[in-house]
């Protein structure tokens, strides 16, 4: 046989044996037709050919060459089927399967896994009789989350109201930022969330504070006497001003050098300076005539302040040394005393 001669078939082995078929009957032997059928059909049996009286006829010939056909398509065995449970979302179900893996059996059964899902088993594995296959869904909802943005504070300076004090002129309002989020759950339980947007849909409004920048000044009116009422606090603002006197300046000047004793801070100082504006605008002439409040602090009754000095009604000295030390007594520090006042209108 050359080098490039084709490869036997059932077919051509058969029509081979009979290649010299003429009009005259050659004969074949059984074993002759049995060797060319097991070199034309790898592994096949052959079956006894039986020649009528040795005589090679078309019959004969037809017969042999399907017995050969016969032998080269016999069918392979059916896949076996496996037998399994499957269980989805919680519901449990009978199934059988011939994929070759567990996705495709998965897919032959109408169960899709996306990436979100769970299965309990590899999808590429080959199945198994008899195992239980959980599939889990997952579920993707959209959820809004409202975070409140705080509102700031615009101060403005207004030359009406006394230095250092201050005043709200307009309220803040609070703003809204909204937060969008999908939401990933198995089983009704939170996997996961992911951010999409977030947005702010109600901008922040400042307040709007007033601070005082007028200086305070003093005013003619009736001289401060001596009361003799009992009450031992000091009196609310609104006192007029006497004649002119030391200024503020100087007074709080004053003030400033005597409460380094007691260890106060500018801080200190600083609540100090808005107290006595509030009570008398820092002048020692200051009397309130509704009340009886006398002096820069505005004692109550004025004739309190000669413990300080019996220059009481005279020297704004005196009577800040006895503001000072009724303030301490009483609230431990000026600032404890201006929110007393701030509280209730008085200290």
């Amino acid at each position: 046989m050359g080098r490039h001669a084709q490869k036997a078939t059932p077919a051509s082995a058969v029509s081979a044996l009979f290649s010299q078929v003429g009009t005259g009957n050659v004969v074949y032997r059984a074993g002759g037709v049995a060797m060319a059928l097991s070199l034309a059909v790898s592994g096949g049996a052959f079956a006894a050919v039986q020649m009528n009286n040795g005589v090679n006829t078309d019959a004969n010939k037809a017969a042999l060459t399907h017995a050969a056909l016969g032998l080269a398509a016999q069918p392979t065995s059916a896949a076996e089927s496996v037998n399994y449970k499957l269980v989805v979302d919680g519901k449990t179900i009978s199934a059988s399967t011939q994929a070759e893996t567990w996705g495709q059996a998965l897919s032959d059964a109408g169960v899709s896994v996306d990436d979100n899902d769970t299965a309990s088993v590899d999808l590429t594995a080959a199945p198994v009789d008899g195992a239980v296959v959980t599939v889990v869904h997952a579920s993707v909802t959209q959820t809004n989350v409202d975070t409140a943005i705080k509102a700031g504070t615009t101060e403005k300076p207004d030359p009406t109201l006394a230095k250092g004090e201050k005043k709200v002129e307009t309220e803040g309002v609070d703003g809204v930022s909204r937060t969008v989020y999908n939401v990933v759950t198995r089983g009704g339980k939170e996997v996961s969330r992911t951010v999409v947007s977030t947005a702010v849909v109600k901008p922040a409004t400042n307040a709007v504070v007033l601070v005082g920048t007028k200086e305070a000044t003093a005013a003619a009116t009736t001289p401060a006497t001596p009361n003799n009422s009992s009450s031992s606090s000091s009196g609310g603002g609104n006192a007029t001003l006497a004649a002119a006197g030391t200024d503020a300046a100087s007074a709080q000047a004053i003030a400033k050098s005597m409460m380094s004793s007691y260890g106060w801070d500018d801080t200190q100082f600083s609540c100090l300076v808005k107290l006595w504006n509030r009570e008398s605008g820092w002048n020692y002439q200051a009397y309130n005539a509704s009340s009886g409040a006398t002096g820069i602090p505005q004692a109550l009754p004025g004739s309190k302040m000669a413990s300080a000095g019996s220059d009481w009604a005279t020297n704004p000295a005196t009577q800040i040394k006895w503001g000072l030390g009724y303030i301490s007594e009483r609230y431990s520090n000026p600032c404890g005393a201006w929110a007393h006042s701030e509280s209730v209108g008085w200290y």
